[in-house]
């Protein structure tokens, strides 16, 4: 049996209001579905945009197989960079941006083999 992929389950609560609460348990349910395991053991709960854009640099992008949201809003100008580094997903609607790292420019790669 494989070990269960570690993902970074995160709510805004400026975007989120009185559904805070709700977007954390749909969050803590959808990831035991997938059998992911949370980052931190919990949903990451951010209070503002720019809370969120601290935290999405500090994540530990090397042990983070997927980032977790409820909608795609929060993320909004992340979701290209978070996709260099893992998976995201959404809980509505159910969706799944698969990772996507950065391609070397043919020219960045033809210079290097010339060294």
């Amino acid at each position: 049996m494989t070990a269960p992929r570690q993902v970074a389950a995160i709510v805004v609560g400026e975007r989120s209001r009185s559904r805070t609460a709700l977007e954390v348990t749909e969050l803590e349910t959808f990831a035991t579905a997938k059998h992911f395991s949370l980052l931190s053991g919990r949903v990451l709960v951010v209070e503002s945009d720019a809370e969120l854009a601290v935290l999405l640099t500090r994540l530990p992008l090397n042990e983070v197989a997927a980032i977790l949201v409820e909608t795609i809003a929060p993320l909004g100008a992340w979701l290209a960079e978070m996709r260099h580094h893992a998976e995201v997903w959404t809980v509505t609607p159910r969706c799944r941006w698969p990772a996507r790292p950065p391609q070397v420019p043919r020219s960045a790669a033809r210079l290097r083999q010339r060294w």
